[in-house]
């Protein structure tokens, strides 16, 4: 049987974005976590390519 994990492996990005700009990916892209730091945000991704 097949986990999750392995269903997603090689297609989590990582990406660093201006704050303003989090709501584009979140429309465009499957968001699965966000982390703040200072003026940006940390966004990873699940996605079959690069965002």
């Amino acid at each position: 049987m097949e986990t999750v994990t392995d269903h997603i492996k090689g297609k989590v990005w990582e990406i660093l974005i201006d704050n303003q700009e989090v709501p584009k990916y979140s429309r465009d892209f499957s968001v699965v976590n966000l982390h703040h730091e200072d003026n940006m945000v940390r966004l990873r991704i699940v996605s079959d390519t690069a965002p």
